[in-house]
C-alpha cells in the first residue's frame, strides 16, 4: 500500500548513497515536541552479502519521503539488527565512545585518605570520530592517582572506540548463505546527537574561592572601601549581574554595605558602572557568602580590568563595622586588592586577594544557541522564534551532557508561563518556539485529523507540538472535575505508512513518581 521512499546520504551530507540488492520498507516513524524527528524504523530484505553492506551506512543521514514526494522525516542511521536463522547481530552506536576522559578523586599514596578532584586529559580515536562523529564518555573513579586514571581511560577507549556488536542465539534452523535474510534499521533524529557530548562553558563566572583572613571595612578612615581588580579568565565576555563576597559584621552596624563594579583608572577603581546595597540586617555575624544583584547588568569584556568595590553607606565606626574575607595566600592572579583611605587607593599590608564571585546572566534561549555553537557537531545553528525572557547563569562545568542541559533549560519555559518547544529542521537548524495556545486541527473518533474547517490533513506529516480539538466527547459526559477533555496537546506521535495510521501521544498530567519533590533526597 505504501509508496514511501527514503534516501541514505554520505556521512558528509554531500551525495546520495545507494543500497543495491536490498529491499527497504518504512515501517514507522515518530516526531516529538522536543526536537522534531525522533525515531524511525525500516525493515530490510536481501541476500546476506548485500544486507551486511548496510553496516557501512551507520551514522549516515537518512531522509524519508511520503507518496507525494515530500520530506516527512530526517535523521541518521543509529542501529542495525541482522537476523540469520538462530543468530541475531545488533550493530549499534549506543555503547560506542571514541573520546574518553576520567574524573577521579585523588588518593594519597600509601594511605586510604582522599582529597580533591582531578581529571585526565581527553583521549580520542580520530579514525572513529571522523567516521561516525564524536561520542564522549566521562568515567568516574572514586579514588586513585593520575597514572591509574590514565590507564583506565585508555582501556575504555580501546574497548569502546568502534560501534558495538551484540550477538544473541535462539532456536532456529540453519540455512544456506544465499537465502534472503532480514534486518531491522533503527534511525534517530538529529536532536538525539546532543546526547553524544558534554557541555563546558567558562563564561558567567569570575571568582576566587579562597579565604584565610579578614579585612575590616569602615572601621577607620584608612579602610573606608576595599577593592579587588579582576580580568576575565574565560574565553567569553558576559553580562555581570550578581556580586558575591564573604562578609560578616562586628557589633551592630546600622547602615548597609554597597557592592559595586567600577571601571579601571590607572590601576585603581574609576567610575561606578552599577551597584547594589545589601542591608546590614541581612549580613551575618560570622563570615559567610553574601550576594547582591546589580541594579543594572554590566557587560564585561575580555582583556579589560574591572574593580569590585565593597564599602559601607554610613560613616566609620571603630566598634560597629563589617569584615570581608580575604586571601593572604594570593591565590587569584587576575588583579590586586587595594584599600581606600578617604583620599586615595593604596596596597594592603600584607598583600591579599578578596574572596569574591562575579556572576553573569544570559537569556535561556540564547544559552541554548551558544551551547549548540560550542558543542553540537551535527546541528549547524539555532533559530529563536520566541525569546524566553528568562535569564540565568550560563556557566557549565563540563560534566553534564549537552542534551540534558538543553532539556533542563527548556523545562523552565518562557516568561508568562508557556512551555518552550524545539524542532530540528531538514537543514539541521534547531528552531526554538513557545507552545501555541490555539487549536491547530480536529481529531475525530476514528483517529483522523482535519483542519478546523473540516478539510482532511495529510497524516504522514505527523504533527506534534500542536493542540487537537476533539469532537467525540458526548455532551452528557460529566467532565466538570476533569482536565479539559475537549482538546489535547500532542507531545509525541507515530505514523505507520502501511496503514496510514497517525498515533498521537497526548501530554498528560504531572507524574509524582518522575518529578523531583522536596524532602525526598
Amino acid at each position: 500500500m505504501s509508496a514511501f521512499t527514503f534516501k541514505f546520504y554520505s556521512r558528509d551530507f554531500n551525495y546520495v548513497r545507494e543500497v543495491p540488492g536490498v529491499e527497504l520498507v518504512v515501517e514507522w516513524y515518530s516526531w516529538h515536541e522536543e526536537g522534531g524527528p525522533f525515531r524511525a524504523e525500516l525493515s530490510a530484505n536481501g541476500f546476506e552479502d548485500d544486507i551486511w553492506q548496510l553496516v557501512e551506512h551507520l551514522r549516515a543521514p537518512v531522509e524519508i519521503f511520503n507518496e507525494n514526494g515530500d520530506s516527512v522525516w530526517w535523521g541518521y542511521l543509529h542501529e542495525i539488527g541482522i537476523q540469520r536463522d538462530a543468530i541475531k547481530d545488533v550493530i549499534s552506536l549506543d555503547e560506542m565512545y571514541n573520546r574518553v576522559g576520567v574524573l577521579y578523586t585523588l588518593s594519597a599514596p600509601g594511605s586510604t585518605s582522599i582529597g580533591g578532584s582531578a581529571a585526565t586529559a581527553w583521549a580520542e580515536n580520530t579514525d572513529s570520530s571522523e567516521r561516525y562523529g564524536t561520542r564522549e564518555l566521562l568515567i568516574a573513579l572514586s579514588a586513585g592517582n593520575a597514572a591509574q586514571a590514565d590507564n583506565q581511560r585508555d582501556i575504555w577507549l580501546d574497548f569502546k572506540k568502534y560501534p558495538q556488536v551484540v550477538t544473541t542465539v535462539a532456536e532456529g534452523q540453519g540455512g544456506a548463505k544465499e537465502a534472503p535474510i532480514q534486518a531491522t534499521i533503527t534511525c534517530y533524529g538529529w536532536f538525539e546527537t546532543l546526547d553524544w557530548v558534554y557541555l563546558a562553558r567558562d563564561a558567567g563566572i569570575e571568582e576566587n574561592d579562597n579565604s584565610d583572613a579578614t579585612q575590616n571595612v569602615g572601621q577607620a578612615s584608612g579602610n573606608t572601601k576595599v577593592s579587588q581588580a579582576f580580568v576575565l579568565s574565560g574565553t567569553e565576555g558576559f553580562n555581570a549581574k550578581d556580586l558575591t563576597v564573604k562578609l560578616g559584621k562586628v557589633g551592630s552596624p546600622a547602615d548597609n554595605v554597597r557592592l559595586a563594579l567600577h571601571s579601571d583608572s590607572g590601576g585603581s577603581p574609576g567610575s561606578e558602572l552599577s551597584g547594589v546595597n545589601v542591608a546590614g540586617s541581612a549580613i551575618p555575624d560570622g563570615s559567610e557568602w553574601v550576594t547582591g544583584s546589580l541594579t543594572a547588568e554590566v557587560a564585561l569584556a575580555l582583556a579589560t580590568t574591572y574593580h569590585l568595590v565593597v564599602s559601607r553607606t554610613g560613616g566609620t565606626d571603630s566598634s560597629n563595622y563589617y569584615e570581608l574575607g580575604v586571601d593572604e595566600d594570593l591565590s587569584y592572579s587576575g588583579g590586586v586588592l587595594k584599600l581606600y583611605n578617604g583620599a586615595s587607593w593604596g596596597s594592603r599590608t600584607p598583600n591579599a586577594d578578596m574572596a569574591f564571585k562575579v556572576g553573569g546572566v544570559e537569556e535561556t534561549t540564547t544559552q541554548i544557541a551558544n551551547a549548540i555553537l560550542l558543542a553540537a557537531e551535527f546541528i549547524v545553528e539555532t533559530e529563536i522564534d520566541d525569546a524566553s525572557g528568562i535569564k540565568t547563569n550560563q556557566w557549565r562545568s563540563g560534566e553534564e551532557r549537552l542534551l540534558a542541559v538543553i532539556r533542563e533549560i527548556m523545562a523552565s519555559g518562557v516568561s508568562g508561563g508557556r512551555r518552550l518547544l524545539a524542532t530540528v529542521t531538514r537543514n539541521r537548524v534547531l528552531r526554538l518556539y513557545q507552545e501555541p495556545t490555539a487549536d491547530a486541527y480536529r481529531l475525530d473518533r476514528n483517529g483522523d485529523i482535519a483542519s478546523l474547517y473540516g478539510a482532511p490533513v495529510e497524516k504522514s506529516y505527523c504533527p506534534v507540538g500542536v493542540w487537537l480539538e476533539r469532537n467525540d466527547i458526548p455532551r452528557s459526559a460529566r467532565t466538570a472535575l476533569l482536565t479539559d477533555m475537549s482538546r489535547l496537546f500532542v507531545q509525541e506521535a507515530e505514523y505507520h505508512p502501511a496503514t496510514d495510521r497517525y498515533v498521537p501521544t497526548p501530554r498528560g498530567g504531572h507524574n509524582p513518581w518522575t518529578l523531583p519533590m522536596l524532602g525526598t533526597g
